[in-house]
């Protein structure tokens, strides 16, 4: 269904919604985690525009965060309602391995910054992706159905669903950029 209305309705995207990270203090920038590794991995690297993945972002394999692992997006005065997501692997094996391909996509205008599950976020699609032969993708473009500030990426499977003994799969990502989507009124 998303392909048949991405090819049928035309779209305006704006520029990229992402500009900020702060990996010193992730609170101070538009994307956090759950489960950041200590270790391995940058905020900045999934803004830097290098889809070639040779910088990247890593969740934990050190620490069980005890839940699925999320990048979660402050889109700051930038709300939307609809959006697409650019996705990169990190290079390498283990970028294969650990590329998501089930992403549940959430959503709130909840301020507060102290949720740890779901329950003030809206639950707006989850999105199955493949990485067979390719590097980066566009996701569909996602229709949120009202305005939204935050977004919150959060990883069911990966290509290996490796865990490090731990419940839930950790992951790694060269590149996660957000762009509005808005249909074209005028065409």
């Amino acid at each position: 269904a998303y392909e048949l209305r991405d090819k049928t309705i035309s779209y305006i995207k704006t520029d990229k919604l992402i500009t900020k990270v702060d990996d010193d203090d992730p609170t101070q920038g538009q994307i956090i985690s759950n489960a950041k590794d200590e270790s391995e991995g940058t905020y900045a690297s999934l803004i830097d525009g290098d889809l070639s993945g040779d910088k990247f972002f890593h969740s934990s394999y050190h620490t069980d965060p005890h839940a699925f692992n999320y990048l979660q997006v402050d889109l700051l005065d930038n709300s939307v309602s609809g959006f697409q997501a650019l996705l990169a692997l990190r290079s390498g094996a283990y970028g294969t391995a650990d590329a998501p391909e089930e992403i549940a996509i959430y959503a709130t205008n909840d301020t507060t910054g102290t949720y740890a599950g779901t329950e003030v976020m809206d639950s707006i699609c989850t999105i199955n992706l493949t990485w067979e032969n390719i590097r980066y993708q566009y996701t569909p473009i996602i229709d949120l159905g009202k305005d939204y500030r935050y977004l919150r990426f959060t990883v069911k499977k990966t290509h290996e669903n490796r865990s490090g003994g731990f419940e839930h799969p950790f992951f790694c990502l060269g590149e996660l950029q957000v762009y509005g989507m808005s249909p074209d009124t005028e065409h």
